[in-house]
C-alpha cells in the first residue's frame, strides 16, 4: 500500500483549510500530460475539473468526443462535457505516482475557476483519507 502526508494549507480571508494534493492528468488518447494541485472534496459525488485542463491536454473543450451534462453542485447547475483522463495522485513534488485510475469521464466546465475537485465516484472511494486538523497534515492511503 503506498502512503503519502501532504501539508493542509489555509487560504484566504478566513484563514480556511484546505486539503490539496498533486495531481498529474493523462488524455488516453494521445498521451499528453498536465500537471497541477486539486481540492479534495468528500462532499462531492463526482469530480469535476476546469475547461484549462481539458485544453492542456491537447482537446477541444466541446469537440473532442464529449458529451454536454449538467452537474448540480452547490453553486448550482452547470453545463459541463465530459472528458476522459487517466487521474494520478501523485507525491509531493510529483516524484512518485500513490494512486491511479484508469480512463475514467470526468465532469469539466467551462465556468469553473477553482482548481480541479475530486470527488467521490471513480476517485475518493479507492482511497483512505485522514485528516488531522490539529496537527495540519492529510494523508492518502491506496
Amino acid at each position: 500500500m503506498k502512503s503519502e502526508s501532504y501539508k493542509i494549507n489555509r487560504i484566504g480571508l478566513n484563514n480556511l483549510p484546505k486539503l490539496m494534493v498533486p495531481i498529474k492528468l493523462t488524455n488516453p488518447d494521445n498521451g499528453k500530460e498536465f500537471c497541477t494541485e486539486a481540492l479534495i472534496d468528500t462532499g462531492a459525488e463526482k469530480s469535476i475539473f476546469p475547461s484549462m485542463t481539458v485544453r492542456m491536454t491537447g482537446r477541444d473543450f466541446q469537440k473532442t468526443k464529449s458529451n454536454l451534462v449538467i452537474n448540480n453542485g452547490l453553486g448550482g447547475k452547470k453545463e459541463c462535457y465530459e472528458h476522459d483522463f487517466i487521474v494520478q495522485i501523485m507525491s509531493k513534488g510529483f516524484k512518485e505516482v500513490i494512486w491511479a485510475s484508469g480512463a475514467i469521464l470526468i465532469d469539466c466546465c467551462e465556468d469553473l475557476k477553482s482548481t480541479p475537485l475530486l470527488g467521490v465516484k471513480n476517485i475518493l472511494e479507492n482511497l483512505r483519507i485522514e485528516i488531522n486538523y490539529p496537527t495540519g497534515e492529510l494523508s492518502i492511503h491506496a
